[in-house]
């Protein structure tokens, strides 16, 4: 999952980091308040959420159709649909439907032996873990 940091370096000032444990992209920004990190932190997840997600779940539609999966092409075009309607939603919604969709997700992965698994295993499975332990700290 995206490391997001907020350190407060003094009073009424913030410094927001993140690092993406996938390209290793690095990201800052100053803001003056504690409430002011906090957006600029979840807005970074949301982003980040649907990115992996939406580029995960073309991926999946794509070597779908190559197959004669037809159900989980299917699910996984419905999921895509979703998660494109939800684009400008809260953080939280966000997080609460990758947790309700954590099946779908599983039934949509790509096999072991699959090339494509290892970024599954390394990005969306952390993704839904997140959104599954954010969603029960509720």
């Amino acid at each position: 999952m995206i490391m997001i940091v907020a350190t407060e370096i003094s009073a009424n000032h913030f410094v927001v980091e993140t690092c993406d444990p996938v390209t290793g992209k690095r990201q800052r920004v100053e803001v003056p308040s504690a409430g002011a990190a906090m957006r600029i932190a979840q807005e970074w997840n949301r982003l980040y959420i649907q990115e992996k997600m939406i580029g995960w779940l073309n991926q999946r539609i794509f070597a779908l159709n190559l197959t004669h999966f037809t159900r989980e092409r299917l699910r996984a075009i419905e999921l895509l649909g979703i998660l494109e309607r939800y684009s400008r939603h809260p953080e939280r919604q966000l997080k609460k439907l990758i947790a309700e969709k954590e099946q779908i997700i599983a039934l949509i992965a790509p096999p072991v032996k699959s090339r494509q698994r290892g970024y599954y295993e390394r990005v969306i499975v952390l993704i839904v873990q997140f959104c599954k332990e954010m969603e029960a700290a509720k």
